[in-house]
């Protein structure tokens, strides 16, 4: 599909961006998503925050003082 570096959509409107690095020893992935508080129509408001909170997990508590 891609080799060394660049991007391709796909089907579904999503977009792959590719990097490669073969002398490297680990690999990482990441997904970003370009939606946020400024797409929300007021009816859903705070929706963007609350779908942050559900995908990464922060709804537990802190023990400890960030910094």
């Amino acid at each position: 599909m891609l080799e060394g570096r660049g991007s391709v959509h796909v089907r579904s409107g999503l977009r792959v961006v590719l990097h490669s690095a073969p002398d490297s020893e680990v690999v990482s992935a990441a997904l970003a998503v370009r939606v946020g508080s400024r797409s929300e129509t007021s009816a859903w408001s705070g929706i963007a925050h609350l779908a942050e909170h559900v995908a990464c997990g922060a709804d537990t508590p802190r023990t400890r003082a960030l910094g």
